[in-house]
Order: C-alpha cells, then sequence, then structure tokens
C-alpha cells in the first residue's frame, strides 16, 4: 500500500466523515483489509483512489440479494474478522460475535499504539555501511522487532551513524538495553543503546491522535448504530481498548474555562493540538478581560520581546472585549503601526499603559476616538506624544479618571483645556515645560482631581501653586517634590488651603522652612503621610516640633536634615498616632533622641529608620531608661547602619530591649547629604606631621594599608580648608586613577 494511500486513509477515518457500517469498514485502511458493502460503497471507495492496494475478488455466490465484495486480507490472524463481515446478517450477529470483533480492534489498536515512541530505543556507533535489513536481524534475538530505521543524511542519503528501533513489549526493549556487550557488537563496533526521546525545541504544529483511540471511537459507533446495547460488548470495549484520556471526555464548556486559566503563551499552544481545541481556545479570547505581557519574554531568546506581528494577530483573534492592556512589559519592538489596531480591536477598553511604547500623535488621535471609554492612560517616556496627541485623545474620552504623562518634554499643559470634569488623579512628574497656565486649565477642567504630581515641573511658580490649591479643595495627595527657585515660601503656604490633605510630599524643596511647617501643621489637620527630606532650608527643631500636633499623622520622613537635634524626637515620641519614623543621615541626631522613641514613643511606633545617623554609638547601651520600656508596646524595628554603632552593639541592644529588632543596614543615599563636601581631601592625604616621611621609612616596614584604613574609618567627615577652584587645580594635577578612585570612596559613603 503506497504511503499517499495511507495518508487519505488516515484523513478519512480519523477526522470521521464516514458513518455506520463504512466506518467499520474503514479500518482496512490502517492494519484491517476487509470492507464488506454493495457496489455503490465500492464506488465511494474508488473516488477516494482506494482500490488500487487492495485485492478484489468477485464472489460467486449471492448472500441475500445483493451482491457483495470482499477486500482480502493478507493477515491470517484475522480470520474471525473476515468471518464476521462475511455474516449474511449484518444487524443480528450475536453479542459473542460482536464482542469477538471489538476484541480483535483492540488488540490491533494496542499493538499499533506502541510503534510510537512507548518501546522506542536509539542506537548510535552504527557502522556506515549497515543497512536497515541488517540492524533489524542484529536485534531480532531480544524479542518481535516492530520497526528498525538508520537514520540518513537529507542531500548524501548516507548514513549518520545512529538509528531507532521499536520492540513491541517493554521487556524486549529493556532487554537490548542491559545486553552485554558481545551481543551490542555489530560489524566492529560496540553499539550504543538507550531510550529514544524527544527531540527538544521541536514544536509540532499538528499533533494527530493516536490510532488505538480513533480504532476505538471507530468501533463504539458501529455498536451503537447497530444497536448492540449488551453489557458484555461495552466491558469488553473498556477492557481490550486502550483507555481515552480523561482530557477528551469534558465537553467545550469545561475546556473553556479550563482555557481561561491558562497564561497567554500556554492558550496559544493548545490551539495546536487539535480541532476541537483550536474552536475552544479560539472563543476563549471572546472572554479574555485583561491583557498583560509582563514577564512573558526573556531577552535574548526568541523573538527577544513583543513584535507588531506577534501583537496583532493576539487582537485579531477577538480580543473585543477587552478591558485592560498593559504594553509597558515589552515595548520596545513595537511600532505605530500594530498600535493603530488597538482602537479597531478594543472598543470597550477602560485601561490602557503605554509606557515607553513609540506611540505618536496619529495613534493617541485613533485610541480617542475608537476608545471613548477609556478610564485610565499611562503615558511614561512616550516622546513622539505631544499636545496635538493629548488634546485629541482628551477630547474624546469623557470617562477618563487617571491621567499619567510622564517624563515627556514636550507638554506644556496647553491641552489640559480639554480635561473631563471626571479626571479625578494627573500625574506630570518630569514634565519640565509644564507651567502656569497650565497648572490653571487643571483647576478649572478638574473640579474633583483629588490626586496631583507636579514634581521636577520646573516653570511652576508660586502663581501655578496658588491656583491649584485656591479652587481644588478636594485634593487629598500632592507630590511637589524638586521644585524650582521660582516656588519660594509664599507658594508653599498655598498648601495650607487643602483642609483634606492626606499625603504631602515637599521633598527636596529647598524653600520649605519652619513657618511653612507649622502653616501646615494648624490647617492641615487630617494629614497622615508628610515628607520633607533633603529640605535644606531653615528646616529646625521648630518646624519640626509643630508637626507632633497633627493627630493622624502615620508616617513621617525628615531625612537629611542637619539643623534638627533630639528634641524634636522628644516631642514626636508624644504623638501616638505615629507608627513610621525616618530620620536618615541627620547628624545631629543621637542616642539620647533615639531613647526617647523607644522608651515614650506612642503604642503605633513600629519603625524607626536612623541609618547614617553617625551620634548613635554603642554608648546608648549605657542608658538606664533602654529598662522601663513597657512590656505591652509592640515589636519595634530600628536600623542603626552606617552608625557609629558597632554590630556586637546593635546585638547587644536586640537583646535589652524588649520587642524590638535592629538592623544593620546601610541605606541611606550619600548624594542627598547637606554635609557632604566633594571638595573633601582630609580622609584621604596625609596631614602636616607626615610630610616627613620619606621612601625609606615606607621600605623600612611602615604599615600603609593600616594607615589608610585607620583613616577611612573616620565617620565625622573633615573638610580640607580649601577654596572650590583651589580644589579643582588640585585635582586637575593630580593622577586621574587616583581621581577615579577618591569619586568611587565618596559615593560608597
Amino acid at each position: 500500500m503506497s504511503s499517499n494511500v495511507v495518508k487519505k486513509l488516515q484523513k478519512l477515518h480519523i477526522e470521521e466523515r464516514s458513518a455506520g457500517l463504512e466506518e467499520l469498514a474503514s479500518l482496512g485502511s490502517i492494519g484491517l483489509d476487509w470492507c464488506p458493502g454493495t457496489p455503490v460503497r465500492q464506488k465511494q471507495f474508488q473516488n477516494h483512489d482506494l482500490t488500487d492496494s487492495m485485492v478484489l475478488r468477485k464472489e460467486k455466490a449471492k448472500v441475500a440479494e445483493n451482491e457483495k465484495y470482499f477486500y482480502r486480507s493478507p493477515c491470517p490472524e484475522r480470520e474471525n474478522l473476515k468471518n464476521i463481515a462475511r455474516s449474511p446478517s449484518r444487524v443480528g450477529f450475536s453479542a459473542e460475535s460482536k464482542s469477538s470483533l471489538v476484541e480483535s480492534v483492540a488488540k490491533f489498536a494496542t499493538v499499533d499504539a506502541t510503534v510510537g515512541t512507548k518501546f522506542k530505543l536509539f542506537v548510535g556507533n552504527i557502522s556506515y555501511r549497515v543497512k536497515d535489513r541488517e540492524l533489524r536481524e542484529c536485534f531480532q534475538p531480544f524479542g518481535v522487532v516492530v520497526r528498525a530505521n538508520i537514520c540518513k543524511d537529507r542531500k548524501t542519503k548516507k548514513s549518520r551513524g545512529f538509528g531507532f528501533v521499536v520492540f513491541s513489549k517493554r521487556e524486549e526493549a529493556e532487554k537490548a538495553i542491559n545486553a552485554p556487550d558481545d551481543l551490542l557488537t555489530y560489524d566492529g563496533r560496540l553499539l550504543k543503546v538507550t531510550w529514544a526521546e524527544r527531540k527538544k525545541g521541536k514544536i509540532q504544529e499538528k499533533v494527530i491522535p493516536p490510532k488505538a483511540v480513533a480504532l476505538k471511537a471507530l468501533a463504539k459507533s458501529y455498536l451503537e448504530k447497530e444497536g448492540c446495547n449488551d453489557s458484555l460488548c461495552q466491558e469488553s470495549l473498556e477492557e481490550n481498548c486502550l483507555e481515552e484520556s480523561l482530557i477528551d471526555k469534558l465537553n467545550e464548556d469545561i475546556l473553556l474555562k479550563i482555557f481561561l486559566i491558562l497564561d497567554l503563551k500556554e492558550r496559544i499552544r493548545v490551539e495546536r493540538v487539535c480541532r476541537k481545541w483550536y474552536n475552544v481556545a479560539r472563543q476563549s479570547w471572546k472572554s479574555l478581560t485583561s491583557l498583560s505581557f509582563k514577564g512573558m519574554f526573556t531577552a535574548f531568546k526568541g523573538t527577544g520581546g513583543l513584535t507588531d506581528k506577534i501583537f496583532i494577530s493576539i487582537l485579531k483573534r477577538g480580543c473585543n472585549n477587552l478591558q485592560r492592556l498593559d504594553l509597558s512589559g515589552s515595548p520596545y519592538l513595537l511600532t505605530p503601526y500594530s498600535l493603530k489596531h488597538i482602537g479597531s480591536t478594543c472598543p470597550v477598553l477602560k485601561y490602557l499603559d503605554l509606557s515607553n511604547v513609540a506611540v505618536n500623535n496619529q495613534n493617541m488621535k485613533e485610541i480617542g476616538q475608537n476608545c471613548s471609554e477609556i478610564e485610565t492612560l499611562i503615558l511614561g517616556r512616550c516622546k513622539d506624544v505631544g499636545e496635538k496627541g493629548l488634546w485629541w485623545f482628551l477630547k474624546e474620552a469623557r470617562n477618563l479618571k487617571h491621567l499619567e504623562v510622564t517624563d515627556d518634554v514636550r507638554i506644556t499643559g496647553k491641552s489640559f483645556w480639554m480635561l473631563s470634569d471626571t479626571c479625578q488623579v494627573l500625574n506630570f512628574n518630569r514634565c519640565v515645560k509644564i507651567s502656569d497656565d497650565g497648572l490653571e486649565n487643571i483647576s478649572k477642567k478638574a473640579p474633583n482631581l483629588v490626586n496631583l504630581n507636579i514634581s521636577n515641573c520646573l516653570l511652576v511658580s508660586d502663581l501655578g501653586v496658588s491656583k491649584i490649591c485656591s479652587i481644588n479643595k478636594k485634593l487629598r495627595k500632592l507630590v511637589f517634590s524638586e521644585a524650582s527657585a521660582a516656588v519660594t515660601v509664599n507658594g508653599l503656604m498655598a498648601i495650607g488651603q487643602l483642609p483634606d490633605l492626606e499625603c504631602l510630599n515637599l521633598s527636596q524643596n529647598q524653600s520649605l522652612d519652619d513657618n511653612v511647617l507649622m502653616h501646615i501643621a494648624r490647617h492641615c489637620k487630617k494629614l497622615k503621610s508628610l515628607n520633607i527630606e533633603a529640605c535644606h532650608g531653615s528646616i529646625t527643631d521648630a518646624g519640626v516640633s509643630a508637626l507632633s500636633i497633627l493627630q493622624f499623622l502615620e508616617e513621617l520622613s525628615i531625612s537629611y536634615l542637619t539643623k534638627i537635634t533630639n528634641t524634636c524626637l522628644e516631642h514626636l515620641a508624644a504623638n501616638s498616632a505615629l507608627r513610621s519614623l525616618i530620620c536618615k543621615a541627620c547628624t545631629e541626631l543621637g542616642n539620647q533622641g533615639l531613647v526617647s522613641l523607644l522608651v515614650f514613643g506612642g503604642r503605633s511606633l513600629v519603625s524607626v529608620e536612623m541609618s547614617g545617623c553617625y551620634a548613635v554609638d554603642d554608648n546608648i547601651l549605657d542608658d538606664e531608661h533602654l529598662t522601663e520600656r513597657d512590656r505591652d508596646l509592640p515589636r519595634i524595628q530600628i536600623n542603626v547602619g552606617g552608625t557609629s554603632m558597632t554590630f556586637e552593639g546593635a546585638k547587644a541592644l536586640e537583646e535589652k530591649i524588649k520587642n524590638c529588632q535592629v538592623l544593620y543596614e546601610k541605606k541611606y543615599n550619600a548624594r542627598l547629604r547637606n554635609d557632604f563636601d566633594p571638595t573633601s581631601m582630609a580622609s584621604f592625604y596625609p596631614s602636616d606631621d607626615d610630610d616627613d616621611v620619606g621612601d625609606d621609612d615606607f621600605a623600612a616596614g611602615l604599615d600603609v594599608e593600616h594607615h589608610v584604613h585607620s583613616v577611612r574609618e573616620d565617620d565625622v567627615p573633615q573638610h580640607y580648608p580649601m577654596s572650590l577652584e583651589q580644589a579643582e587645580d588640585f585635582l586637575e594635577a593630580d593622577d586621574p586613577a587616583l581621581l577615579d578612585e577618591l569619586e568611587e570612596q565618596f559615593l560608597f559613603e
């Protein structure tokens, strides 16, 4: 039988195109070469070119009223099956005959199923002169060899030195693997025999169901059509045929729920299994409401990221009900060509994250026109989006509630005039060209604004801050860090007009002073979180102590303030609502302030961060007040890394204080320290007393490494008495390699 005929027969019968008795007759195409039927049925087989490999014999005797044609099987062990086929009555034969029919079908199915990879062996180190027939003869002493073939090169058609042998039973295959070397030596070579494995990295585009499952389904459908409901036939069918996979018994509704749980990659892979899974998987895309590519692609493998082809193919699968789309996980290979499909395929989209995507003004216009129900839009580092694109989008997006446009130097704020009154959250961090006019548009068009971030907006002055604070009274969170020099004390005073303010971030504002803090503490009574770190202005104990009157203050950051002392910590300890206090690199804070927080702090205090406070040392262990800490207070966490306290002292402090965990981690940022002077060279250069030390002294055994190490352990930096110009001249005349080492030392300290 030719290979083309076999393929046509398998395609014809596995896809269940036949029905009734013709289905059972079609079993001859895969090994059971018999087919009773009328001339009409025989003509049907001729249309599929199936008679060229079968021996047609016309019987002289007429059975019933029609002539019967038989396709004689060359296999003698199937005589039982042939006798049943020659029965004059197709409907009325006994249950025993039907049972024998099922057993014969199951017997062949079992043998045929093992031919796959179950008992398949890999044979290596084969001589290049050995043929397939000789390889079969070599392994026949171990058992019945179903198949034996040697792999050949596609171009030269010569042997590649290895092949595969398939046995009918596992015992026979194991016998060949465990055989002694003398039995596995052929043509002067010792054959290497192991279990065959699937080829790694190869994805099969189409998986054909096993023949055993197809045979069982055909036999079962035939018995049902013949009206055989006897328990004998059913038991024989279940006992002799191979068991079907449990997942094949599930209906489409259950498969649909299973596919909805799978991630994106697995859902695409199941489409290649079979036609049924393909249809169900395609239906699952219609139920998809959220799509994100975070953690899906690995660098330097495959495509390396989300491409236009992959993204468009996913959208065309039917993502019409998609409500959430996040492209920030793999944005760098997408182009504006693929982004224009978002509007046409996702009309009900509500959340869209295009951070780092190459989106332009035309894409923003199409998204705004087709996805008018968007409520959240995030544009992080989208440098091709300007005022026009944002204007067109805001014109159509009348349900917008959350807008983030960060790191965009093209936005000035003119497009904010199209903002919807439903907008509640705006984030324009590092949009350096936003001016006071843009803030005025925000104050007029977004009366329900509750969250605003205008950090690093260098063109904003006191006028813009005053307009925002005077109109948007509902603000609960304001982030205004790293303001320009145009923002003075008068502009910061306007923050006191926000009575519902709960979270305020004024870090790295040099205009902030004690008067502003007192004004905020007096008027913003609902404040829960305050960040004033690195405000190197004129903040002293008076301003920080005024914050103790805030009854709802839970988080406070006063890091890098060099003018505050232990007095302010004593006042803050009286605040019963304070949960977290961050005071990194405050050089004037020492043991007394830390003891005040531990002993007299409120019941809510659970975290104190004092990393980089040089005044904290091991002498705190001698304080008698540490033993007065109440046992009922909650467990508190303290970090003393980067201080003058040693690691052993930190462990002793943890043992001495009840319900306390002491960490020894250096977490402060040296660049934000006000006492960090890059012109300071005292820690690296010897004093005048060491100038007389010559090379002979060093050669005599002076411990230079110990000398430098002892100097670097000095916790309090000593500033070298020279001007900036002198220091620059001094560094330019020095060795460049030494200059790099000095810069690294400054960064680490």
